[in-house]
């Protein structure tokens, strides 16, 4: 089976970007320097118009009856438009000044607000597959194994004329594996799930976002659970998950070196146990 095909998309811009208010600072030593601005502030821009890309997708898969599938797919995205945060002229004439001072030469300044921008790229390709392994030995049915490879390479610039540098959030390459059986009632699943740095976009101080660089990490998950077959409890089923086996860290770091760590947070095993009834 082949899958082709080529989008307009549409992505709203953050609410936090959009906030209609601004905040401002004035600088004395400046008021009466001439060519210079005493006035500067940053905020929201509630006139943001929405993110676009141009997008093309194409798969090939390849599906071997009940034993499982193969496919490669791969994808682009031209992004029409990006948001950025970038110096904007601003006119501060009627903002109060420090009172006893002198009216400063100017009214005019600048206010850092996000905007509508160039856009950049995003492209990558993905192998998934899912194997039953009773196709391979009759002695393994309800055995199987499924997974993926991604690779995602994006570059934007976070401001007009600037470098550019990775989509926040994406990592180059991820990988899923995951090994089940499933038969007779009984579920037991096993993944593993792997991704490469990537740039984080987090709350910094004062309740701005901030770029940083985080490292690559590592979660594995298990489940098993059972759903009685017959008798009068037909249809209960009792479920037990275990995530983040591994407990990975999120970490961050300077961008002059991995060693250089920012933050480093433990989120800690979670074991959950739940119970389904199907009603006849």
């Amino acid at each position: 089976m082949v899958r082709f095909a080529v989008a307009r998309q549409m992505v709203r811009p953050r609410l936090d970007d959009m906030r209609a208010a601004i905040n401002y600072n004035y600088d004395i030593a400046l008021s009466q320097t001439p060519g210079t601005t005493p006035w500067g502030g940053g905020g929201g821009n509630p006139r943001l118009r929405p993110w676009r890309a141009n997008a093309i997708d194409l798969s090939v898969e390849k599906y071997f009856n009940a034993d499982g599938y193969l496919a490669v797919a791969g994808f682009y995205k031209n992004l029409k438009s990006y948001i950025v945060n970038v110096a904007q002229p601003f006119d501060f004439t009627g903002f109060p000044i420090p009172a006893g001072t002198r009216e400063p030469l100017t009214r005019q300044g600048f206010v850092t607000e996000w905007t509508n921008g160039e856009g950049g790229y995003l492209w990558g390709a993905e192998v998934s597959g899912q194997l039953q392994l009773s196709a391979l030995a009759d002695g393994l049915e309800g055995f199987g194994v499924d997974g993926s490879v991604a690779y995602t390479k994006s570059n934007v610039a976070s401001t007009p004329g600037g470098d550019t540098d990775d989509l926040p959030g994406y990592s180059r390459w991820v990988t899923n594996l995951t090994g089940f059986f499933e038969k007779d009632g009984f579920s037991l699943r096993g993944s593993m799930r792997t991704r490469s740095s990537y740039l984080g976009e987090l709350r910094g101080f004062g309740g701005g976002n901030e770029r940083r660089r985080a490292k690559g990490e590592i979660i594995v998950d298990a489940q098993m659970g059972y759903t009685i077959q017959g008798g009068a409890l037909e249809g209960l089923g009792i479920l037990f998950q275990a995530q983040n086996l591994t407990n990975a860290p999120f970490a961050t770091f300077d961008q002059s070196g991995e060693d250089r760590i920012i933050d480093y947070q433990r989120y800690g095993r979670r074991y959950l146990l739940g119970a389904t009834y199907k009603f006849r």
